[in-house]
This record gives C-alpha cells, structure tokens and sequence, in this order.
C-alpha cells in the first residue's frame, strides 16, 4: 500500500483510541530505518507513522531540504507498497512556513505538525493558519 493520507490517518487515529491501543511514530533520516520499521509493522500487523523533521529533510537532501524530503518520501512510499499495512508519513515539528508550503506542495505527507512553542500563542496560531490556508488552496486537507 502507497502512503497514506489525513483522512485514513484519522482514521487510524480514532481506531487506535476506541480499542485503547498505540502504533509506533518513528523519527527516520537514514533510508535503512524504514525497511526495518516496515518489517516489524507488518509482524505486527500494526499501521506505521514514520516522521520526517526539516533538519532530517536537510540531511537527506545534502543541504537541500525539499529536495530530502522528495527523496525520502518516495523511498518510504515506493517501499510501502509491499506491505499490507497502513503507512503515514508525518512532517515532525516544522517551524519554517517556506518548508511548511514546500512540504504541502510536494503533496507527500499524511500530516504536518507545526511546532511554533517558542512563539507567542497569537503567533502560533497564526501559523498554524497561514499553513491550513496554504493547504486548502493545495487541497491537501484530505
């Protein structure tokens, strides 16, 4: 199965709450990291969160943010599709609204968590704003 979207994710989600159960986000940067969590996923029978940061992104790409996270996401999505379990693809404590639109726009991940904490409350929301507009505009709120 190819990576999956925000609306199965929540899915997910409420599932893994009404039967009181947890499923693994991993933090990935490395592409040796998600064949071993997809392996042990499906033993388990269990969906799979990996979690892209920007600093992860960077790493990936040699410098080049987006294009690490293009890399990064399709390796995981190309992989995902021998596997019988759902995959997900989180963009983990973005704080760069650039990165965030580019992240949108490459219309990889599942889901973006905005991590603006060290801001104001104001301008955390506002943020976390701009980026859902940006995503509405990408229809990318599925």
């Amino acid at each position: 199965m190819a990576l999956k979207g925000g609306k199965e994710l929540r899915k997910v989600y409420g599932k893994a709450k009404d039967e009181e159960y947890g499923f693994i986000a991993s933090n990935i940067a490395e592409p040796n990291i998600p064949m071993g969590l997809l392996d042990g996923s499906e033993e388990m029978d269990s969906d799979l969160v990996t979690q892209l940061s920007h600093s992860a992104s960077k790493f990936a790409g040699n410098g080049n943010d987006v294009a690490g996270l293009k890399a990064m996401g399709k390796y995981i999505d190309t992989l995902s599709d021998d596997y019988d379990i759902g995959v997900f693809l989180n963009m983990d404590h973005l704080t760069n609204l650039d990165f965030i639109e580019a992240a949108i726009d490459t219309g990889l991940p599942s889901s973006i968590m905005i991590d603006a904490s060290k801001k104001p409350f104001e301008e955390n929301v506002k943020k976390a704003e701009r980026s859902k507009i940006w995503s509405l505009k990408r229809k990318r709120t599925s």
